[in-house]
Formats: C-alpha cells, sequence, structure tokens
C-alpha cells in the first residue's frame, strides 16, 4: 500500500496552528474538514499524550463516528504498527494517546465524569443541543483543552 507524508490542508494551516480553546470549521460535504482533523488528530497522537473525545450525536455503531476515518488516516500515512485499534478505542503505542468514541444521545452523563479529556471533537455538530453544550463545555477542564466543532450546513 502506498502511504502518503502527512500534511495540512493549506487553507486550515492557520485554523490548527493558532492557538484556540474553540475550533469551529462549517462547510459543505466534501470540504476536508473531518479528513483534515483526523489527520491532525493522528499526528498529535504520534507526538504527545493526549485523550480526544470523538462525539457525534447518535451514534448506533462505532463504524458511524470518525473511528473509521482515524483508521484510514492512521495507515494512509504507514502508522499501523504505532497504534493499538480495538473494536472501540484507538491508542498509540509509545505516547499512550488515545481516542474515544461516543454518542452524545444515549451517553451525555458518562461523558461528564471523564477525566483529562484534551480535545473533545464532535462532528455533525449542527446536530448538538443547547443542554449538551451546557454539560459538555464545562467537562473539559484540563488546561489547554480544545473543542474541535465540525458541521455542515443544512
Amino acid at each position: 500500500m502506498q502511504t502518503s507524508t502527512p500534511t495540512l490542508n493549506p487553507a486550515l494551516r492557520d485554523f490548527w496552528l493558532t492557538p484556540a480553546r474553540n475550533r469551529v470549521l462549517y462547510g459543505g460535504r466534501s470540504s476536508s474538514k473531518s479528513w483534515d482533523a483526523a489527520g491532525f488528530a493522528v499526528y498529535l497522537a504520534t507526538q504527545c499524550n493526549i485523550r480526544v473525545l470523538c462525539a457525534r450525536q447518535f451514534q448506533n455503531k462505532i463504524a458511524e463516528s470518525v473511528y473509521t476515518l482515524l483508521k484510514i488516516q492512521i495507515s494512509r500515512f504507514g502508522l499501523t504498527n504505532q497504534f493499538v485499534i480495538t473494536e472501540n478505542t484507538i491508542r498509540h503505542k509509545v505516547t499512550g494517546a488515545e481516542f474515544m468514541f461516543y454518542g452524545l444521545w444515549r451517553h451525555i452523563d458518562e461523558i461528564k465524569s471523564l477525566e483529562s479529556i484534551d480535545i473533545c471533537w464532535i462532528e455533525e455538530a449542527h446536530n448538538l443541543t443547547q443542554e449538551q453544550w451546557d454539560i459538555l463545555e464545562p467537562t473539559l477542564r484540563k488546561e489547554g483543552s480544545q473543542f474541535w466543532i465540525i458541521f455542515n450546513p443544512r
């Protein structure tokens, strides 16, 4: 399999590299928002021990989440041997970086009790309710933690 060098979409480079608590990407389908987020998240996981909460409103099975996208990017960049990929988590073998996957609708109370989350990546955020945001926002208490909020127009 041909591997690619991890790169950021040039149009989003400043977006990812400028410090921010809330990173909001809004755009149409096929605009590379989620692909770029997955690529940057994989890069960060190879560099430092981070905990990434990957969330979406409805998630009936893990394949509906960004789990598959992260697996594709890990493989695409030739990093498969650096990660332990289980049925519901992804972890970097050296840094200990970890990806967790939750559906907000059914698991918002579980998410409240999660500790040491560095990044909360909310995919399809146009479905996020005010009540859910009111729970999520104070859940990320760790200094330097971030929200990656990605959504499409309706």
